[in-house]
């Protein structure tokens, strides 16, 4: 004889008298509580609408969190909804998106991605932008403390400075304690002796169309009270050319200057001059006409030193 036992029996539901439900459960101490699973949407029939999803409050309020079933879109992934819109979705591959329905990258935001919203970063690690393992050292910080480059951004590799943004616009290369002051600041001591042979120099300008390659070395010495600028190339020295926008070159404009030369210095390398001022070597201000020429052009005699005055 078959025996037909209610479903209460299979399934302990116990309601207290605080209207609290239990399933499986034989106290609930709030509405609902259940021992095991959940399943919502056994049927597979979300769509990626609020039907067939877990809802908060009442309508229209629009709080939702529902997993599209049907093929398309963020399937068998989790979309959360407020006011009706929504706001996070979790692909099934793990990809999380803040506004973007289909996240194809980890994350993906679709508008602004605030972070240290509450101004606290000291321009170092904390509340900044890290990538990789925390310990390797590469950030991306702007300060926003006083003092230093506050409202900038400090570029960090190691847990060192490398280049810092100054909230002016300004660029620094190895300094961040202040905001840069100029357009393009490097803060690096350069190694003046044989500076072909090293790799110290604070600015380095390469041509590496050939096989020689040619370079142009820039720094300043503390230590040997110089700055420099020097040409050279896989072979040694190389030439180095000054050239002003009306073929002037200026050393030392409008102050007492000296120039020290260690080695030859060639005037008329192009053999120009014609016994006149042009292409000699000049002294005192344009126009006074003191000069030193050596006349080079074919046919001059002995190619000769002539020592020019001539009135302004």
């Amino acid at each position: 004889m078959k025996k037909y036992f209610p479903i209460f029996l299979l399934i302990f539901v116990k309601i207290a008298t605080a209207q609290n439900v239990g399933i499986n459960v034989p106290n609930p101490d709030v509405n609902l509580t259940v021992l095991k699973d959940i399943r919502i949407d056994a049927e597979n029939a979300n769509n990626g609408t609020i039907d067939n999803s877990l809802r908060f409050g009442s309508d229209p309020s629009g709080e939702f969190i529902f997993s599209k079933r049907t093929a398309g879109g963020n399937q068998y992934g989790f979309d959360f909804f407020t006011a009706g819109f929504g706001r996070l979705t979790i692909a099934n591959n793990g990809n999380i998106g803040a506004g973007v329905a289909v996240p194809e990258f980890k994350l993906s935001v679709q508008q602004s991605l605030q972070i240290d919203a509450e101004d606290s970063s000291n321009g170092h690690r904390k509340n900044s932008l890290l990538f990789g393992i925390s310990y390797t050292g590469e950030y991306i910080s702007s300060r926003r403390l006083s003092g230093g480059n506050q409202n900038g951004f400090d570029f960090y590799t190691a847990n060192i400075s490398r280049l810092t943004i100054g909230n002016n616009g300004n660029i620094a290369i190895g300094k961040n304690d202040v905001p840069p002051s100029a357009k393009l600041q490097l803060y690096k001591a350069g190694t003046y002796l044989k500076p072909e042979a090293t790799n110290n120099h604070a600015l380095e300008i390469k041509d590496t169309s050939i096989a020689n390659n040619h370079v142009l070395y820039m720094g300043a010495n503390a230590a040997n009270g110089l700055s420099y600028i020097q040409a050279a190339s896989n072979s040694g020295l190389w030439n180095l050319l000054l050239q002003g926008r009306a073929g002037d070159v200026y050393v030392g404009k409008d102050v007492q200057s000296n120039i020290l030369v260690n080695g030859s210095v060639v005037v008329d390398n192009n053999f120009k001059n014609d016994g006149t001022l042009n292409y000699g070597l000049r002294f005192g201000a344009a126009g006074s006409g003191e000069s030193i020429a050596s006349n080079r052009k074919s046919g001059s005699i002995n190619m000769d030193l002539i020592f020019i005055q001539e009135a302004a």
